[in-house]
């Protein structure tokens, strides 16, 4: 076969720069004295971020022949002034990401289905990926809306731009000769606080196929002990799943939606919910603002009580960053609960709660079942490997030294339960700690914790 063309679509995404400067003037009034007067003028700057992605070429041409492997790539250079640094994904432009013949008569194409990371070698005969580690392993192209990963900095780029080298495969058999095409798009996020992309297409993990979605989920057709990746239709996140010893479907990654108006036909709803991404460091003020109006819409005098923590380092403890997809969101307990204003018709009466921040058709597990899974498991390293359990810690609201961050010490994990205990006139959801050193105990109240959820 020759003449095979790859064409490749850039979006590029440009804003102008704003800068408008406000002062507040603080007069005083004449004194008949030779005293100093003074004044206090405060002076603020606001910088809008920007963004742009441009690419070396448009179009990716190769030449080939029955039964052998080509391979071409592809610079791209993203350009940002964002604080958090950039987000680079791909995607397919629609959702086939078939490289079809230009003549439509001819039935054969390159797929692009194959899952996990394959070699030129044991790549499927008539299929193509993509590579960003220079050709050693290739990943299946995602169809739109299920962006995966190409690069990423979560700090201010010093140089101002940073490029990146995708490489396209082919691995040809004998198909019919001619053209064959496709196009992909690339998208260029300026991150926000914490090095997040808050906006667009979920990013998904290189290689991970999701077999179908959370909300139409049926357990019963998985195996013990079997995994399979499916997405949360809310934001398109992509979350393993895994049948445990209990018998019980569970998420085996952190729940991580954000951004997100929640309605009780996509989530385990009674009424339409908002989240919105929330700044441990508080320099979202515009964020803060939403979200104290729509706290007093619930009657709440906190509106902490709704928010989402999704801060991902530790100033106190180990000042590295941390990444969203690894540790997930840390959420309100108000907010695990689907946004409840109270929890107490529902104490000691755990697993009744008929709402949570989970998709459509999965549910918070109570305490009960994580302590069976640590009793089936015997130890908390067996339990953690079988649940991939994400030490995330918890975020705190108090304490001297931890005031509003997240206390990750790499070693313990707390996930909120829909068991409520009652306590001195009290009513708060129970949640369940897991550590190195022992398998569960009953973590603090009121804290901001991470979500796992169970197939119903």
């Amino acid at each position: 076969m020759k003449g095979m063309k790859l064409i490749r679509k850039i979006g590029v995404f440009a804003a102008s720069l704003f800068v408008s400067v406000s002062a507040v003037y603080l007069y005083s009034p004449v004194l008949s004295s030779n005293a100093a007067d003074t004044a206090l003028i405060d002076l603020n700057i606001n910088v809008k971020k920007v963004i742009s992605l441009s690419s070396d070429t448009e179009n990716v041409e190769m030449e080939s022949s029955v039964n052998s492997f080509v391979h071409k790539s592809v610079d791209l250079t993203v350009a940002t002034n964002s604080s958090y640094g950039y987000t680079l994904t791909l995607e397919d432009e629609d959702d086939n990401s078939n490289m079809t013949h230009t003549n439509s008569s001819v039935k054969d194409a390159f797929t692009s289905e194959f899952e996990g990371a394959k070699s030129s070698s044991d790549m499927p005969e008539n299929s193509w990926g993509f590579s960003i580690d220079g050709g050693s392993n290739y990943y299946y192209i995602p169809v739109r809306n299920y962006a995966t990963l190409v690069s990423k900095s979560s700090t201010f780029l010093e140089a101002g731009s940073v490029t990146s080298t995708v490489d396209f495969g082919v691995k040809v058999g004998v198909p019919a000769s001619g053209v064959y095409k496709d196009t992909v798009l690339f998208t260029a996020y300026a991150n926000g606080v914490g090095g997040t992309a808050s906006e667009g297409n979920a990013i998904n993990e290189n290689g991970t196929k999701p077999s179908g979605n959370m909300q139409s989920f049926d357990c019963s057709t998985l195996e013990s002990g079997k995994t399979v990746t499916l997405y949360d239709v809310r934001d398109n996140n992509a979350y393993t799943v895994k049948k445990l010893v209990d018998g019980n479907c569970w998420m085996t990654q952190n729940l991580r939606i954000q951004n997100r108006i929640l309605t009780s036909a996509d989530s385990d709803l009674e009424i339409d919910m908002q989240i919105l991404l929330s700044s441990t460091d508080r320099e979202l003020t515009d964020t803060i603002a939403k979200f104290n109006e729509y706290a007093r819409t619930l009657d709440q005098s906190n509106p902490d009580a709704v928010q989402a923590y999704f801060e991902k380092y530790d100033t106190v403890v180990m000042p590295i960053m941390l990444r969203v997809d690894d540790f997930g969101g840390h959420y309100a307990d108000l907010l695990s609960l689907g946004g409840m204003r109270s929890a107490m018709p529902y104490a000691n009466s755990e697993g009744t709660i008929p709402t949570s921040i989970c998709p459509k058709k999965w549910r918070l597990p109570t305490m009960s079942e994580f302590e069976a899974l640590s009793t089936a498991y015997g130890d908390a390293s067996s339990l953690i490997e079988a649940a991939n359990v994400s030490l995330a810690g918890e975020y705190v609201l108090t304490g001297d030294a931890t005031d509003f961050k997240l206390v990750y010490y790499g070693n313990m994990a707390h996930y909120i339960t829909s068991t409520v205990k009652s306590n001195s006139n009290s009513h708060y959801p129970m949640v369940f700690h897991i550590d190195t050193s022992k398998t569960q105990a009953e973590a603090s109240a009121d804290n901001y914790n991470t979500v796992r959820c169970v197939a119903r």
